[in-house]
């Protein structure tokens, strides 16, 4: 018979992209995400593609967004640096988990809350709900368009909250490619 092409897994980048705001309303309570959408306005980005601090309202979180690396035409001093002086002290809170030689520039900074990716596989299991109520409101969610991102964003929104039991190890096992997503 005619041969038949696997199928992508459920979680490629094509897939979530496709389904960034209804996975998150779908894994975040209804009522949750409307009430916290009613003030919080929801962004997505990658490290190398990052929104001019003005196009961001209010306090701004950054949720799974890496420190660019110095490589392929783009700069972290013209990306990431860029966005976190532009932001100055409306950057509320910058969460990431992807290893980066210039995290210890910001150690004692409490805006950035960054981790190795051995420390942490995903983004998720570092927003708490210790860490939400510390930063306070926020007007503006910056994240990452993939499973982590999504997550942390919920998570966020939930006051950091899972929107599902399991859903920290879905998103390290999705991200590490590690396991099978529950």
């Amino acid at each position: 018979g005619p041969r038949r092409r696997a199928s992508r897994p459920p979680w490629s980048w094509a897939w979530w992209s496709a389904v960034s705001y209804t996975h998150l309303a779908l894994v975040t309570h209804e009522r949750d995400i409307l009430e916290s959408l009613a003030h919080v306005k929801l962004m997505f980005a990658s490290p190398r593609v990052l929104p001019f601090a003005s196009k961001l309202k209010g306090r701004v979180a950054v949720l799974d967004i890496a420190f660019v690396a110095d490589e392929l035409g783009t700069s972290y001093e013209g990306t990431t640096r860029k966005l976190i002086d532009d932001l100055g002290s409306r950057l509320a809170v910058w969460v990431d988990h992807h290893d980066h030689d210039r995290h210890p520039d910001f150690a004692a900074d409490p805006r950035f809350v960054l981790a190795k990716k051995s420390e942490h596989g995903a983004c998720p299991e570092m927003i708490t709900p210790e860490l939400v109520a510390r930063i306070g409101r926020v007007d503006t969610i910056l994240c990452h368009l993939d499973l982590d991102g999504l997550y942390a964003a919920a998570k966020w929104l939930r006051d950091g909250v899972e929107p599902y039991p399991g859903a920290d190890d879905d998103a390290r096992v999705i991200d590490t490619r590690m396991g099978t997503p529950g």
